[in-house]
């Protein structure tokens, strides 16, 4: 029931999503069709995927050190 009702909701974001006008292209826009943005992407990842990963190698020595 909880999984229908966040469904629901996502896909009630993504008609309000779809229904909105489209805005002009100007200088400060981020093109998602291009090699910057995959690096963008890529970078954030493997940032937030390290991040998630390393404390836990990073804290078995300190809780060692510590006995």
């Amino acid at each position: 029931m909880l999984a229908w009702r966040f469904g629901l909701a996502a896909l009630a974001l993504a008609g309000r999503f779809a229904a909105q006008r489209r805005w002009p292209t100007t200088s400060g826009t981020l093109p998602s069709d291009t090699v910057t943005f995959g690096v963008l992407v890529l970078g954030t990842i493997l940032l937030v995927g390290a991040l998630c990963f390393l404390p836990a190698p990073a804290l078995g020595p300190i809780a060692e050190w510590l006995q």
